[in-house]
């Protein structure tokens, strides 16, 4: 049942994104699409007295649309598969979301896709779980997290680069330790993105 209730929220989702985004590209030729991936590097915090996980590195892979090249502020959102690894105990902690940021974008620099523009997003970010691995210390991990992204970024012709972190606001632990430490998530994602149009 969780995994139908996961794939309708995934298709609603897109075909919400989707009429969004369509009259917008339409209208508006800095609007681009395009692929996305990079390495993530996530802390495992808690507020207990002790940090159970130390970090390590995971990867993300997407789409994003949006920007608005053209103006100056602009929606961005993406649909990525992200991973986010840390150590604890021996055991290497895996978790697989669907992340989906809907951010604001803000221009500086050239508006032409041919030339250089250096922008800067923030807003909220929705962390689907779709899988993990690792239950050597937690025996349950939340299936949704919430949280604020803010970053940064230039984008030449058409290849970008951007630098950015994802504060989760949500408790990620569940099971019989979740009432005895609260685990949050904070991750920087380092991305190269490529517009296809």
């Amino acid at each position: 049942m969780q995994l139908y209730v996961r794939r309708l929220v995934l298709a609603v989702l897109v075909a919400g994104l989707t009429a969004i985004a369509t009259p917008a590209l339409a209208q508006d030729q800095g609007v681009g699409f395009g692929l996305l991936g990079g390495i993530t590097r996530a802390e495992f915090d808690s507020d207990g007295p002790t940090d159970f996980f130390e970090s390590r590195n995971g990867w993300m892979a997407g789409l994003w649309f949006g920007g608005n090249r053209d103006g100056v502020l602009g929606f961005m959102g993406e649909l990525s598969l992200v991973e986010k690894r840390a150590e604890g105990a021996g055991e290497t902690v895996k978790l697989r979301y669907l992340e989906i940021p809907a951010v604001l974008r803000v221009n500086v620099g050239q508006q032409s896709r041919n030339g250089v523009s250096v922008y800067g997003i923030a807003g909220p970010v929705f962390d689907i779980k779709i899988g993990d691995e690792g239950f050597n210390i937690i025996d349950e991990y939340e299936g949704f997290d919430v949280g604020i992204m803010a970053g940064g970024g230039i984008e030449i012709t058409r290849i970008g680069f951007e630098v950015r972190g994802n504060w989760g606001l949500r408790q990620i632990n569940g099971g019989d330790l979740a009432d005895v430490v609260e685990i949050k998530t904070f991750t920087l994602q380092a991305l190269v993105k490529l517009r296809i149009n």
